[in-house]
This record gives structure tokens, sequence and C-alpha cells, in this order.
């Protein structure tokens, strides 16, 4: 996490396990990587905008899913 001015950059990765229905997808109960990264503006003492890039089409490759 970086903070500088009124942005502040979170870049992420999750790791976890396939154990449920996600985007349509049943179950697979294999393990699943993916990152992401999110920037938010800051304004008085709340957040006004949110700008994010997940690697979707990451994930979905791991699932075994024709893209």
């Amino acid at each position: 996490m970086i903070a500088e001015g009124d942005r502040v950059e979170v870049r992420l990765l999750v790791i976890g396990t396939h154990g449920g229905e996600f985007m349509s997808l049943a179950s697979t109960g294999k393990k699943i990587e993916f990152e992401s990264i999110d920037i938010f503006r800051c304004e008085d003492p709340m957040l006004a905008e949110h700008w994010g890039e997940t690697d979707t089409l990451g994930l979905m490759s791991q699932t075994d899913v024709s893209v």
C-alpha cells in the first residue's frame, strides 16, 4: 500500500481455494491466485473515486474454462 497526496494505491495477491460457485462456474476445489491493483482518491475523510484492475483472465484460466 502506498499513499501520496490524495491517492492511495493497493496491490493485492489473492490466494485461495475455488470452493464455491464463482461467476457461474461450479466449484473445482483447486487452489487459485490472482493479482489486483486498486487506486483510490480521497476527498475530505471519504473516498471520492476508485480505479481498479484485476487479472480476471489469469483467474479464469486456472478454473479450466476456455477463454
